[in-house]
């Protein structure tokens, strides 16, 4: 699943289980959801129905996948509000390599309500910085997702 390799401490701290390492569930959080959508069913099956067979129910169904799948194509980014931890959002965009694959996703976790009211200006400057790092991966920003 989606783990976290780098971990940028504010410093106002918020209490958080998030920690490097942490596998993140495809589902359920922001960078989950990137994964999800970029890297394909064949890389992601094993993992969702796993993660999938060890939810409670109810468990999102395949067209509830796909049509988080599809917002996220069409927006070129994912949230999630309280899903992993209460009262806890997070906003991801991808990044992608020369040829577009999805080589990383760039996240922001936080406890504030505001990370989620969309439009606003950390959304623009998250999915600015990661198609920047994609750019200077090769990717080129016209280039269909």
């Amino acid at each position: 699943g989606a783990t976290i390799v780098r971990v940028h401490i504010r410093t106002v701290p918020i209490l958080s289980d998030l920690r490097l390492g942490t596998v993140l569930p495809l589902t359920d959080s922001a960078a989950g959801r990137i994964f999800l959508t970029f890297l394909g069913e064949k890389t992601t099956r094993s993992v969702l129905k796993a993660e999938l067979a060890r939810m409670d129910e109810p468990r999102p169904s395949a067209q509830e996948i796909a049509a988080i799948q599809n917002k996220i194509r069409l927006e070129g980014f994912a949230w999630i509000d309280g899903q992993v931890f209460h009262s806890y959002r997070a906003i991801a965009a991808p990044i992608f390599d020369t040829q577009g694959s999805l080589r990383a996703v760039m996240s922001l976790v936080s406890n504030q309500a505001s990370l989620v009211k969309f439009p606003n200006s950390v959304l623009g400057d998250l999915i600015a910085t990661a198609t920047r790092a994609s750019e200077r991966l090769g990717w080129q920003t016209h280039a269909a997702r």
